[in-house]
């Protein structure tokens, strides 16, 4: 396996000086990965070549690409060429190149809008509503009546959430990572990102235990007590820096209990009707020992994995995916070779979703080819293009089974298991694909047991853009209420957690209740509920 690890780097270096000399144009486009139908003969052409002769067959008829200069508006961002398997079989597709330049600080993009300077593309979560504007940017309407673009096959609900972000009913972006209610139920193996809960196995054995038989709150109670009686040098419940608790709130519904779509009322987080019911649960896993107020208080994810690499848990709340299981699980074996970790089954009754995607592709006014730009922004919003873009090449990299689902290649497999996406693929140009999408190319294939416990966490999920598009902006009188709002439960909610009796605990939720109150909570949750009817009667939904 390594041996096709090593080969498809070199394929990747080979392309690079593939595109120096090619010559040749075309406008033509493939459909087989929209219809996942093809011409059976040249897919078994393709799927009999290499991933370099499969390549460089079709760039060899491409001419002098078109290039266009894209800002991406984030300084993480892990790539910062376009290039990789992926990038190359777009520019083979479409002709097109991207210069790409990655943000060197949070100030970068609202200097280039306040200069009007901006290059011809620009990716970005932030300044959507600014970026909105005719006078900055071409919306997608007119890339559509003027420059030959199609977006017939974006969803309609994807169109309304770019659309609520200009004041001239047009549309001048479209977000990446998000998916409908439909999609999600759709879904058959993996999940949303999100806290969860992990265990280790080797651990719970022993004690005649089956972690992935865990269903409830009280039978996880259950299971720590044993624990604790069992393994009385280790902290039961380990709480990873950032995400504390979170696994544990995701179990009672505390954000399922935000907003209530029968009623429209929408509650701040702390206000919500089932927080209560956390904090309690939380406090009786601190009274009986299950959790550390030491390790609650490590805000550094790196510092608090220690915990648990070095024996110090026997669970351990963290993000969900098979990705941080293997961080997980290759972090505790450089100590304990025998350890085994596994994902926790969601033990709550259902999940609410207000996501309304990620970042969008934003076309400068001054772009420099608007045909060129029409033409990329076309294709991967395509079915074929957002295929592409997440998973690779139909008949290479993936084939499609009877259900219109990715069968991915043991190269692409093989890649992913060693972490090199990334640089041999160069996945994060996937400016049109869904979260559905990511999450297929992330879980398809991994171990049946894990993907069958991170699946649970699909579990009745629903899906609520609209709250996202009511909350108000960070300057505004209600944006300063949320952020006050914020602190106050980041101060008060350990000191509710971590209280020894009734009397301190209703003591310590009161005075919390009370700061809430004088603070704005009912003004915040009150403008949201109408915030969120606004959106709804004003996008028809």
């Amino acid at each position: 396996m390594k041996k096709k690890i090593v080969a498809l780097i070199l394929v990747v270096g080979m392309l690079s000086t593939l595109l120096v000399g090619c010559g040749g144009g075309t406008d033509s486009t493939s459909t087989a990965g929209s219809t996942g139908e093809g011409d059976s003969a040249e897919q078994t052409t393709e799927q009999d070549a290499g991933p370099e002769e499969a390549v460089s067959e079709e760039l060899a008829t491409k001419g002098d690409m078109e290039v266009l200069d894209i800002f991406i508006n984030h300084s993480w961002y892990p790539m910062d060429t376009f290039t990789g398997i992926i990038p190359e079989a777009i520019k083979a597709e479409v002709g097109i190149d991207l210069n790409v330049t990655i943000a060197s600080s949070s100030e970068q993009l609202g200097l280039m809008i306040a200069s009007g300077d901006l290059p011809d593309l620009v990716f970005t979560d932030q300044e959507l509503d600014r970026l909105s504007n005719e006078r900055l940017t071409l919306s997608y309407d007119e890339l559509e009546e003027s420059y030959g673009a199609d977006f017939s096959t974006v969803r309609p609900i994807a169109v309304d959430i770019a659309r609520s972000y200009s004041e001239d009913g047009k549309y001048y972006t479209l977000l990446n990572n998000f998916s409908t209610a439909d999609e999600w139920a759709s879904l058959n193996a993996g999940a949303a990102g999100g806290a969860a809960m992990f265990y280790r196995k080797d651990l719970l054995e022993p004690l005649g235990i089956d972690g992935s038989e865990i269903s409830s709150l009280e039978e996880l109670y259950e299971v720590l007590a044993t624990v604790k009686e069992a393994y009385p040098e280790r902290t039961p419940f380990g709480l990873g820096g950032h995400w504390k608790f979170q696994g544990i709130e995701f179990a009672v519904g505390v954000e399922a209990s935000q907003f209530n779509p029968d009623t429209g009322e929408y509650y701040y987080l702390a206000s919500a009707p089932k927080y209560r019911e956390f904090l309690e649960a939380a406090n009786y896993m601190h009274r009986q020992g299950f959790v550390s107020a030491e390790q609650y208080a490590v805000e550094n994810e790196a510092d608090s994995h220690q915990f648990a690499f070095n024996d110090g848990n026997v669970f351990y709340n963290w993000y969900l995916s098979n990705n941080d299981l293997t961080k997980l699980q290759g972090g505790t074996e450089e100590i304990h070779p025998d350890a085994e970790w596994a994902i926790l089954p969601f033990l709550g009754d259902s999940s609410k979703g207000f996501s309304v995607g990620w970042s969008g592709v934003f076309v400068s006014r001054n772009v420099s080819n608007p045909e060129a730009a029409a033409k990329l922004l076309s294709y991967l919003h395509s079915v074929e293009g957002r295929r592409t873009s997440m998973w690779g090449r139909e008949g290479i990299d993936f084939t499609l089974d009877e259900n219109d689902n990715p069968q991915f290649s043991e190269e692409f497999l093989a890649v992913r298991e060693a972490g090199e996406l990334d640089t041999l693929y160069n996945w994060r140009f996937n400016f049109g694909s869904t979260a559905v999408e990511e999450i297929i190319a992330l879980s398809s294939g991994i171990d049946k047991d894990v993907l069958a416990a991170i699946t649970t966490h699909n579990k009745g999920r629903e899906i609520f853009p609209e709250v996202t598009l009511a909350r108000p902006t960070s300057s505004s009188a209600e944006g300063v209420i949320f952020a006050n709002l914020e602190e106050l439960k980041r101060v008060h909610e350990a000191k509710i957690i971590f209280t020894d009796t009734d009397e301190e605990f209703n003591q310590a939720f009161d005075e919390f209740v009370g700061a809430l109150e004088q603070t704005g909570v009912q003004e915040y949750n009150d403008y949201m509920t109408n915030a969120i009817k606004e959106v709804r009667d004003e996008l028809g939904w």
